[in-house]
């Protein structure tokens, strides 16, 4: 998700599509899914990532408030360091 500030620079400039973060593929993975079943975001900081809300819902199209998306920072698991 942090890298998704860039995703407006990488489209203009590459010619191929570029992902920025694997969290783009948040939508079409709600959608395979019924409407009721979670999908747990493992991210490396969950703090960190909240200030980036309106960025993920605007490039990614995803609301990461919505229940069924549960975020989990690794921040805090011994022996990750990121």
């Amino acid at each position: 998700g942090f890298m998704m500030a860039f995703q407006p620079l990488a489209r203009d400039v590459a010619n191929v599509p570029v992902f920025m973060s694997s969290m783009v593929q948040c939508p079409m993975v709600s959608v395979a899914f019924d409407k009721y079943d979670q999908i747990l975001i493992l991210t490396a900081n969950s703090r960190t990532l909240a200030p980036q809300k309106d960025i993920l819902l605007n490039q990614c199209g995803f609301d990461v408030d919505d229940e069924r998306f549960l975020i989990y920072g690794c921040e805090d698991v011994p022996g990750f360091d990121a």
